[in-house]
């Protein structure tokens, strides 16, 4: 006998028994007795409800009560509250429908994340990759950046789908199936997920329906309210906290608000010393702290999909954010260090947060001018021992001088006293070099003789102020000299327009001669003879006048000889 055969009758005589849900079915009492007596599965039955008389079909994440007019309702802490005559309340549990995941992101921390759900395979049946399309990179855009989510889909096998290139166009873009709406559904199914994890891109309210509020989470690798915005992890480490945490978000729309969704879940992370580096470098580095939040996010977002695929997952708001520090992204101008106004460990915590990003850069005066240079690899200057001799390094913040004394690092002065080892350097238009190489290479500049004592003073002139010097203004008995580089610039420059010119030229000189074999072959004097002349630089009528005036010339010289034979014949006759 088929399961429509024992289904269909009693789904018609117990239409008003109070409902209860199974799996994906509304199913009367009576009906769900009867199937746990024959031992009936529920997967045979999802997908059947239309067929059935008196049972509906529904999409739900939790366990849903519909109390039905003229019954007694159903307590769910006291299982024997139910009407008379119907019976115990059974339950027949089917098995949750796995997620359909769009995972969206670009850098190392999304790929931490993306390696750890796909291996939860219980949680997913399809995962497809969004993240930033290749592009090139670099001074003259001959480079070819990836995303190292790209490269780690194409590992696992995983389809990425595409995605616009620039920004105006992603506004209004949308996701490809099998995340797009069907024709005529306006509401997306339960069962697809939206997940970002550091995908840097703001997703738009268009994209965003395509998912239900529930179903849009993002993994943010701070204590939501505090650091929201594109580099918490950044920001973390220049305040120099003990621990931070991460979060798994609702993400809302964009004028609600960036990080301002409701909290699924947060678990703290420690920011302690580093495990990788020596002793030198107390703190942990960028790259260290990222593998550590990465971590951290990817077993959080793994909890909080099974607890979702279950029914139990709940979110809370996040606390007020009035007082909250925001993460904006690292611009250009956050590189650039004064020594007067932040201390050694400030410097440090900004180099192990951003210093891979944007190196951290000062001036340095050279007898050419002021340069920017590069703090390539620093530390901070432990407190000496009492009995050490003091280091002989003035107190003026920005002052550098170089100790052999201290393991070929070059010491800085800081604010509040406390001094910076700078061990590698990189000057503007040069290669990164080994400190004392450089420092070497700066008394030879300036020729000192012996570089022992010597000190330059960083930072005296701002970043913004390089612009406008254009070369020495020391006086050398010759007045002011444009200095080396923009010597340099001018030459270049001028060889340029010498050789615009010359093949400005040419091209003349290329034209005129065409024009020049043209008029000839008409006139009868074949292309050569033209040409030649054209490339004298003469035209075919200033040719015709010059050949006139050739004969005219020599004409009047051969009158002229013979006037003045026939004048010394007859003086020499007379005499």
């Amino acid at each position: 006998m088929s399961l429509s055969s024992h289904l269909l009758p009693l789904a018609r005589g117990a239409v008003r028994s109070p409902p209860i849900v199974c799996g994906r079915l509304l199913l009367p009492n009576r009906v769900s007795s009867y199937l746990s007596h024959r031992k009936f599965q529920l997967s045979p039955l999802l997908g059947r409800g239309d067929q059935l008389s008196g049972v509906r079909s529904f999409h739900c994440s939790r366990r849903v009560q519909e109390q039905v007019p003229g019954t007694p309702a159903v307590d769910e802490t006291n299982k024997e509250n139910v009407a008379p005559g119907e019976g115990k309340k059974v339950q027949v549990e089917g098995e949750p429908k796995k997620f359909k995941i769009l995972f969206a992101g670009r850098d190392e921390f999304s790929c931490l994340v993306l390696k750890q759900l796909h291996k939860t395979s219980s949680l997913w049946s399809e995962i497809h990759v969004l993240t930033q399309p290749d592009m090139m990179v670099g001074r003259d855009k001959k480079e070819l950046s990836v995303s190292p989510l790209k490269n780690l889909a194409q590992e696992l096998k995983l389809p990425v789908v595409p995605m616009p290139k620039d920004k105006v166009s992603f506004r209004t873009w949308t996701p490809p199936a099998p995340f797009a709406l069907e024709e005529g559904t306006t509401t997306p199914p339960d069962d697809q997920i939206l997940i970002t994890a550091s995908f840097g891109r703001v997703v738009s309210l268009p994209f965003l329906s395509h998912f239900l509020p529930s179903r849009r989470l993002n993994v943010h690798p701070s204590l939501l309210p505090t650091y929201r915005g594109p580099s918490p992890i950044q920001y973390s480490i220049i305040d120099q906290l003990p621990e931070s945490g991460v979060c798994v978000i609702s993400m809302n729309e964009f004028k609600k608000g960036i990080d301002t969704g409701d909290i699924w879940g947060m678990e703290k992370v420690d920011l302690g010393k580093s495990e990788k580096l020596s002793k030198k470098q107390e703190g942990p580095m960028f790259d260290e702290v990222r593998d550590r939040m990465g971590k951290a996010g990817a077993g959080l977002l793994t909890r909080v999909l099974k607890e979702m695929k279950m029914g139990t997952a709940t979110c809370v708001p996040q606390a007020d954010a009035t007082d909250a520090r925001h993460a904006p992204a690292i611009k250009l101008e956050d590189a650039y260090i004064d020594f007067k106004t932040m201390t050694a460990e400030d410097i440090e915590a900004r180099f192990r947060a951003y210093g891979h990003q944007r190196p951290l850069t000062t001036t340095v005066p050279t007898p050419t001018g002021p340069r920017r240079l590069q703090l390539i690899h620093i530390t901070v200057f432990p407190p000496l021992p009492s009995h050490y001799p003091p280091v002989a390094l003035s107190l003026t913040p920005g002052a550098c001088t170089m100790n052999r004394s201290f393991s070929k690092f070059m010491l800085v002065r800081c604010l509040s006293g406390g001094i910076l080892r700078v061990r590698r350097v990189k000057m503007e238009g040069k290669e990164n070099l080994w400190a004392e190489e450089w420092w070497h290479g700066l008394a030879s500049m300036w020729g000192w003789k012996g570089s022992k004592g010597a000190e330059v003073t960083f930072g005296e002139v701002g970043p913004g102020e390089l612009g406008e010097y254009k070369g020495v203004t020391e006086e050398r008995g010759k007045g002011n000299k444009v200095g080396k580089k923009a010597m340099k610039k001018e030459r270049r420059n001028e060889m340029r327009r010498e050789e615009w010119e010359e093949a400005v030229r040419r091209d003349q000189v290329r034209e005129r001669e065409e024009a020049a074999r043209r008029r000839g072959e008409m006139e009868g004097r074949g292309g050569e003879d033209g040409g030649k002349e054209v490339r004298r630089g003469v035209g075919v009528q200033e040719m015709r006048a010059r050949e006139e005036a050739r004969a005219t010339f020599v004409q009047g010289n051969k009158e002229g000889r013979e006037e003045k034979r026939e004048d010394n014949w007859r003086t020499g006759s007379s005499s």
